[in-house]
């Protein structure tokens, strides 16, 4: 999470690899491989690269910002699941639940359903979630249209 935000701020600021090395005092190739490789930075580095003038605080409310939406994410699963468990077999398709997730989360409110979706797809557990409620989809669907083959419907 450290470097995407750090990579969005520099490409907020037009900043260069070699404007970063030169704040932080290190090589523009120190700072390529700490922006390429894997892995949470530690406390240290982390210091280092908060003396980019305005990155501190734009971190700060970066963070907060992804936390806010990976929990409000959830708090839109847990009524989901809360309406499934409420409701006789309904009809979700997975369009459905998609609508659902976007027109219920702030952060993409506003946005095509193509950005939403690009959004939504961003983060891993968030892929987690819609997979797991496409697949629950899929089944209740699958159980709908056995019911009504059954019932000659």
């Amino acid at each position: 999470m450290f470097k995407e935000i750090l990579r969005k701020y520099i490409t907020l600021k037009g900043l260069t690899q070699n404007d970063i090395a030169n704040i932080i005092g290190d090589s523009p190739q120190a700072v390529s491989d700490f922006l390429s490789k894997q892995g949470n930075p530690r406390s240290k580095t982390k210091e280092k690269y908060f003396k980019i003038e305005g990155f501190e605080e734009f971190f700060k409310k970066e963070e907060s910002n992804l936390i806010y939406s990976q929990n409000n994410l959830q708090l839109d699963n847990d009524k989901l699941n809360a309406l499934k468990k409420t409701l006789p077999l309904n009809v979700f398709t997975p369009e459905e639940i998609l609508d659902h997730i976007i027109s219920n989360n702030k952060d993409f409110k506003n946005e095509s359903k193509i950005d939403a979706v690009i959004g939504l797809f961003g983060n891993f557990k968030v892929q987690q979630i819609i997979a797991e409620a496409y697949e629950e989809a899929k089944e209740v669907r699958q159980k709908i249209d056995e019911l009504k083959r059954e019932n000659g419907l």
